[in-house]
């Protein structure tokens, strides 16, 4: 069922009304998470910064987790279902991977992993962007995003709504009449003469902080007003709106933005509420024991405090007081002499004296203990993977742990693929929307490796048959043949060291084999090692001789006695798989099948392609 215009007026109102709720809690828990003490009066800041402590656990096991599932070099394999459309998933597969290193996809889903960590969710939005002419991924705070929490799923929703704030220069720039015609003058002039203009809006500021005050101040000098951008799915091809607070008549109507990405918008979530798509956070699932761990640290450092004993002077039995006092006060170094006269001949231990020191000794090592151990049993975080030394003793433990860690956060690890998964959509689709047919791209396959591709080489679809099956009434169904699958990431598996070692264990199988190209094989090992400009070490395979000509096989390389090479490579590099044996009378050379073992190991880097 469609929704009314009118109707919108009041899902915004409702809305606005549940992030006046939510976003203390919001605010309380990003304070924790930059070890901030939280106050009553809804702003961060020590009370007393000689008497709190702040223990950090949540920004530790967000930095760990967040490094466990976000892959450094995300990368996409597309694969199609059809023999007809190989070749186009081969270039949309190159396409898509240099748009994710170009828009450096790996911040973006750093920056989401951390807000679905801290808050319930995460949210990325997919845009043209038209001065670099590509697509572009841009972190919205979850605050300013509100969405269907009827659906079962995200991609269910009726509609997800926008906020943004305008300040009055900008929003007068979209009003026909008020200034240079231009095509950013969508707004109705009727509806906009409603909008009032006020001071930036209370319910989306940040607690004011050390960090905000120069924004706050800012802010001050503008007069603001908020835009909702509605997007209304309840309608075939959906619609777009643009909303003024407390406004019922829309001051923009019309499509979708994209053509073939009705829903620019991915969210993020670890944790399910059981209750709605919103979404459940790691820091509400801790918050209670970091509190009460923050508590604990203070009343020690106070305890400790309260056990120094405080020097007590009887003025009654000295001549000057206040200079004794003075004096007392700046004897701070060994060697320090401290002279009064004491009334009727008292000594020193007449007139000093000390307060007496508490009697009790408790012990807040067991009880920190335990809120910590509480901690990273609902986070499932071992001490050892934030760098914790010493925390067992016997390696096959350590190992069931790591296995188990990593079965943990393989869920979470395939969650960000989906993520990694629709950004690869998104920048198929908005490349067949804005591609010029007449262009090409340039586009990186390796340090030397590049291809060139235009709109024929991607398969893509006519965005102006699109349009008229939408003004139509019709629908365009999302493409099956093509599939897009996300290279899993282990940061313990990927690293160099580890592919290293997985070819040093299938040497034998890989080099010198007929059906593998040797020269790839080459530049991929020589790129693993790090070698300086190994693309240039590695010569162009020489032309094959035509039937007939020449004499002839061409005389074996290596030294004398060596075995003569397989595809290329000489058997003296101990790289031959040991297919065949040697002619009579001819002697194997020394340690001969082992140099492929040499010199393989080592580096950490990030995760290399698949062969």
């Amino acid at each position: 069922m469609s929704l009314d215009q009118a109707v919108f007026s009041s899902i915004i109102s409702a809305h606005i009304q549940q992030a006046r709720k939510e976003n203390p809690e919001w605010d309380r828990r990003r304070a924790m998470y930059r070890c901030q003490n939280w106050r009553g009066d809804g702003s961060t800041g020590e009370v007393d910064p000689d008497l709190r402590t702040e223990s950090g656990s949540l920004y530790a096991y967000a930095d760990t987790m967040v490094a466990s599932v976000v892959p450094p070099n995300p990368r996409v394999s597309c694969m199609a279902r059809r023999n007809a459309l190989k070749e186009a998933a081969r270039y949309r597969s190159a396409l898509v991977n240099d748009t994710l290193q170009r828009s450096h996809a790996d911040l973006v889903l750093w920056r989401q992993a951390t807000h679905a960590t801290v808050y319930p969710r995460g949210v990325i939005k997919s845009v043209w962007n038209q001065k670099k002419g590509r697509p572009d991924f841009l972190n919205i705070d979850p605050r300013n995003f509100f969405y269907d929490m009827e659906a079962s799923r995200f991609e269910d929703i009726r509609y997800c709504i926008e906020v943004t704030v305008m300040t009055k220069a900008e929003f007068l720039s979209r009003v026909p009449g008020t200034g240079k015609p231009s095509p950013s003058q969508i707004y109705d002039g009727n509806v906009a003469k409603k909008v009032k203009f006020s001071s930036y809006p209370a319910w989306l500021k940040d607690p004011k902080t050390g960090r905000a005050e120069i924004s706050d101040a800012i802010r001050k000098v503008f007069e603001w007003c908020i835009i909702f951008e509605v997007y209304d799915y309840t309608v075939p091809g959906g619609r777009y709106f643009h909303f003024a607070e407390d406004v019922k008549e829309p001051l923009f109507s019309g499509d979708l933005p994209y053509v073939f990405v009705p829903n620019p918008f991915c969210t993020l979530s670890f944790n399910d509420n059981l209750e709605d798509p919103g979404g459940l956070s790691d820091a509400e699932l801790v918050e209670g024991p970091i509190r009460r761990r923050d508590e604990l640290l203070t009343l020690e450092l106070r305890f400790a405090q309260a056990t120094i004993p405080v020097t007590v002077v009887d003025e009654a039995e000295i001549d000057d007081p206040e200079e004794f006092k003075t004096q007392l006060a700046n004897a701070t170094s060994p060697g320090d002499v401290v002279t009064f006269k004491g009334k009727n001949g008292r000594r020193a231990s007449e007139v000093l004296g000390q307060t007496p020191t508490a009697a009790l000794s408790p012990s807040f090592t067991s009880i920190d203990t335990k809120l910590d151990n509480e901690i990273m049993f609902r986070l499932g975080m071992p001490q050892y993977t934030r760098g914790v030394a010493g925390t067992s003793n016997i390696a096959t433990e350590l190992a069931l742990v790591d296995a188990a860690l990593r079965t943990r956060q393989g869920r979470r690890s395939k969650l960000v693929n989906h993520v990694v998964e629709f950004m690869a959509k998104a920048t198929v689709g908005l490349y067949e929307e804005f591609m010029d047919a007449d262009s090409t791209l340039p586009v990186r396959l390796g340090k030397a490796e590049f291809m060139e591709i235009a709109r024929q080489n991607l398969a893509a679809r006519d965005p102006r048959a699109a349009e008229q099956i939408l003004a139509e009434g019709g629908t365009i169904e999302e493409p099956l043949d093509i599939d897009y699958e996300v290279f899993a990431y282990s940061p313990v598996e990927n690293s160099k060291s580890a592919l290293l070692q997985k070819i040093e264990k299938f040497a034998q199988q890989l080099f010198g084999n007929p059906i593998i190209d040797q020269q790839k094989l080459m530049k991929f090992l020589l790129e693993s090692l790090d070698v300086p400009d190994g693309d240039d070490l590695v010569q162009e395979a020489p032309p094959a001789p035509a039937p007939g000509m020449g004499g002839g096989a061409p005389p074996p390389m290596g030294p004398p006695g060596s075995t003569p090479p397989v595809g290329g490579i000489p058997d003296s590099m101990g790289m031959l798989s040991g297919g065949g044996e040697l002619p009579p009378g001819v002697q194997p050379p020394p340690n001969a099948g082992t140099g492929a073992r040499v010199g393989m190991a080592g580096g950490a880097g990030a995760n290399g392609p698949v062969l």
